[in-house]
């Protein structure tokens, strides 16, 4: 079985030697190294090529020149019963000026070179297990939504606030049983599997999702 090891690195010369060579005697029979470089200055390059030259395992470099896989986005979500709170995520787009929120369809062309690895294996998503420590999240229940957002869909589709009489998951039943919405109209269906969610959820359901999302993962499918 090939193990895939992944290291994140941003001007960290003092500590990225260490780091490599804690990989370097990770013993697996077939392994490969992914770095994942946000825009290193030449000194971290430099060690990042000599210790490609040193090992006989893959090691592939994934970077996009001044953007930082550190440089964390902060969201202000919705929670339970209506309460925001910040959501932090590995910034996986550029940094664009809007006049607004936009649906995921028409953001495409924001995604960084390292956003198209990070989005499809959910890696954006690991830091809001920080929230769910944090009591503002849980790990299975409707996915949170921007502030502007939930305050547009709350005027336009009814029971719309309904959806946060639960915390929300970093993943859930409407995620893994619809598609990324790109209008209202589909926020209105997606919002169906929400509400049948809340009504419905028992530990059961929770399992069932966390195993229906393991396999999303294990096949990519769903992230945009």
């Amino acid at each position: 079985m090939l193990v895939s090891i992944i290291t994140a690195t941003y001007n960290s010369a003092k500590t990225l030697p260490k780091a490599l060579e804690g990989v370097k005697c990770q013993q697996y029979p077939y392994k490969e190294h992914i770095i994942i470089d946000g825009g290193s200055k030449d000194e971290t390059l430099s060690i990042i090529e000599s210790y490609k030259a040193s090992v006989s395992y893959r090691v592939k470099v994934i970077s996009e020149p001044g953007d930082s896989i550190y440089d964390a986005l902060n969201k202000d979500l919705v929670g339970k019963d209506g309460k925001e709170y910040w959501m932090i995520k590995l910034r996986s787009m550029r940094k664009q000026k809007t006049d607004g929120p936009k649906f995921a369809n028409d953001e495409k062309h924001r995604i960084l070179k390292i956003g198209k690895f990070i989005r499809p294996t959910r890696i954006d998503e690991s830091l809001q297990f920080v929230n769910v420590l944090k009591g503002e999240m849980s790990i299975v229940g409707p996915r949170p939504e921007q502030v502007p957002f939930v305050r547009m869909f709350e005027q336009q589709i009814p029971y719309y606030s309904l959806r946060h009489k639960v915390k929300p998951g970093i993943t859930g039943w409407a995620q893994i049983c619809y598609q990324y919405s790109s209008s209202v109209e589909e926020t209105a269906i997606k919002l169906s599997y929400d509400l049948y969610y809340v009504k419905n959820r028992t530990v059961f359901m929770d399992l069932k999702i966390l195993l229906l999302t393991l396999e999303t993962l294990i096949f990519r499918r769903g992230a945009k």
